[in-house]
């Protein structure tokens, strides 16, 4: 097996953009929801009822289509039945006058439906640019009960906000996901191509490097022509800006969060302010500014690490394994939740280790165990079972729904430190180093930080697991570990690093094994204060970084000069070698210069 590595690709825009700005009639929506309506719901409210739901359009969005109107709102409903009126409304806040309204009924066409309904106002509402902020939303009256309300997608809280008969309050539902509501705008001013950035979070990214940085970021197309692609530029005082071109599609009126990792010519931390911003798109000139900048939030990102207590002997095991199974299929969890499976708490098996009996000690239940169970970043959250005036770090949790509160629950907690893993094979593939990197902020306490770093396999089909049939398939199965209680933290000011070599049994699928790393503190006195900091997770096979490719258009101004290309050369060799574009220093970059280039890079 060849050592793992990453690619990057330098892309040079060698031209100067010729910069337009034009109105186009057309339509364009107003949403979150990217157009999807759920396929099922649990909202009900029971008896005759108004049901009361709006999304929050903020005011930069509004100008992006200053000069034309809001003609119509679409409202998805999961059902119809039982819905006699569907009012739809524009409002300046949540219980404001109606500041334009429609509405249809079930027996008059158009006809409430399921899936989406487009209710035209009756008087079109003008967009100015001193508009503000706006509620767009609708009531729904029911004759009796019924699940309607349609909630898709992530988290996006002061988004979307609902009440449940006319005289309860207002309530933020942005955590479960956005409502799918949508406002109609129609006119002769319409952009074609109009991207724009929100929300961004930056965060120290221990895999790539000792700076390197993961930028989260939410875009939204507000044109009416798909975008295939962008470039984004992050700047902060005192070291060069980095660039980085984005493939990723973006239909119109559609919203998208990106993920993509820089790596500055110096490490920052929260005293940096980063901001984000759209240089250019492939499509062409973007046809407002205003909307193409934002201010980084710095954060450490949160991970949540589940540890999982099952047998073959135990008959209950599968059921509730089937909870976290499909908890971490959820896309939502895909690249946050790890877990880990320890072969102990009723009985053993074929599969136990050392660790998982050891483990036992985390019950904290006066000697007693039990299977299935499970800890959640060995947060000592729930009372005993058995004792139950002990809090304990194990619980067992009663359905998928009640697993997702307590994972959501914990990806809410700050994160101070962050982890990260990087792998590399011996000659012959027969054994992997993972070293693991770290960093703190000010706030992470820690009496005794110690790193345990696992490798785990997913899908081991077993014949002989009780309360399952004979396709019962293992997952997250402990292979190997560094040691029990993990190998003591060493600080370089605010930075770790901890390697473990582990021998390759060749019984082992390394297509279905990952390495799973942790930081948490080790106090041997108290099971109730050995609270996990942060996780990661990579793949033992494919686990390269996502391809990132650069721009050598650095300060985003349409024009690749020296500087640009030199800032791209000094972030790519990372001070190894000193080199200039301007090969034949004529103080003009030709393609025998770029040729040189590459050679000096390929040659590294």
């Amino acid at each position: 097996m060849k050592k793992m590595t990453f690619k990057r690709t330098i892309v040079a825009a060698w031209m100067t953009l010729l910069m337009t700005v034009a109105a186009h009639a057309g339509s364009v929506t107003i949403g979150y929801c990217n157009g999807e309506v759920a396929s099922s719901t649990s909202i009900q409210m029971n008896g005759k009822a108004w049901i009361d739901c709006a999304i929050k359009v903020n005011a930069n969005s509004l100008t992006s289509y200053s000069g034309n109107s809001i003609t119509a709102v679409r409202a998805g409903l999961v059902a119809r039945v039982n819905i006699d009126t569907l009012r739809v409304w524009v409002r300046s806040s949540l219980d404001g006058e109606d500041l334009a309204t429609g509405f249809i009924t079930r027996n008059e066409e158009p006809k409430i439906q399921k899936g989406w309904n487009e209710v035209t106002l009756e008087t079109p509402l003008a967009i100015t640019d001193d508009m503000g902020d706006v509620y767009v939303g609708y009531s729904l009256h029911q004759r009796a009960n019924v699940q309607a309300v349609s909630v898709v997608g992530d988290a996006m809280n002061g988004t979307s906000f609902m009440r449940l008969g006319s005289d309860a309050n207002w309530k933020d539902i942005g955590e479960s996901g956005v409502l799918s509501i949508e406002a109609v705008v129609e006119g002769e001013n319409i952009p074609t191509l109009d991207l724009g950035i929100s929300d961004v979070v930056i965060s120290p990214w221990p895999n790539g490097g000792k700076t390197a940085m993961q930028v989260q970021a939410t875009m939204h197309n507000y044109g009416s022509q798909d975008v295939s692609g962008f470039t984004l530029k992050c700047s902060t005082d005192g070291v060069s800006p980095v660039s980085a071109r984005l493939d990723t599609a973006i239909a119109s009126t559609q919203t998208r969060k990106v993920k993509f990792i820089i790596r500055p010519s110096s490490e920052t931390d929260e005293n940096n302010t980063w901001t984000v911003s759209i240089a250019t798109l492939n499509e062409g000139a973007d046809e407002r500014a205003a909307n193409n900048t934002a201010t980084a939030t710095f954060a450490y990102q949160r991970n949540v690490l589940i540890e999982e207590f099952t047998t073959e002997k135990c008959v209950n095991c599968p059921r509730v394994a089937g909870y976290l199974h499909a908890v971490l299929e959820k896309p939502e969890y895909a690249d946050c939740v790890y877990a880990i499976c320890h072969h102990a708490g009723y009985y053993t098996d074929d599969y136990t280790l050392p660790c998982d009996e050891e483990y036992l000690w985390f019950y904290n239940e006066g000697g007693t165990y039990y299977a299935p169970s499970m800890m959640m970043d060995r947060q000592a959250y729930f009372y005993g079972m058995y004792a139950t005036s002990n809090m304990t770090a194990t619980f067992l949790p009663s359905s998928e729904s009640e697993l997702t509160e307590f994972i959501d629950y914990e990806l809410a907690v700050t994160a101070n430190v962050v982890v990260g893993i990087t792998l590399e094979y011996n000659a012959d593939s027969t054994a992997v180093t993972a070293t693991v990197s770290g960093r703190r902020n000010a706030n992470y306490l820690a009496d005794n930080p110690q790193v345990c770093i696992f490798l785990t396999e997913d899908n081991i089909r077993s014949s002989t697991q009780s309360g399952a049939d004979a396709t019962w398939m293992h997952q997250h199965l402990t292979r190997a570990y560094n040691s029990t209680w993990g190998d003591p933290v060493e600080w370089d000011g605010n930075n770790f690093t901890n390697s473990a070599t582990f021998s390759l049994n060749s019984s082992w699928d390394i297509n279905n094994m990952h390495a799973v790393a942790f930081i948490y503190n080790y106090d041997s006195d108290d099971k109730t204060n050995c609270a996990v900091g942060n996780c990661a997770q990579v793949p033992l096979v494919g686990n390269e970084e996502p391809e990132e490719t650069l721009t050598g258009d650095v300060n985003g101004d349409g024009e690749v000069t020296i500087a640009d290309v030199n800032a791209v050369i000094d972030y790519i060799l990372a001070g190894t070698y000193s080199a200039t574009a301007d090969v034949n220093s004529d103080n003009e970059v030709t393609i025998a210069d770029v040729n040189a280039v590459i050679d000096i890079i390929l040659a590294k």
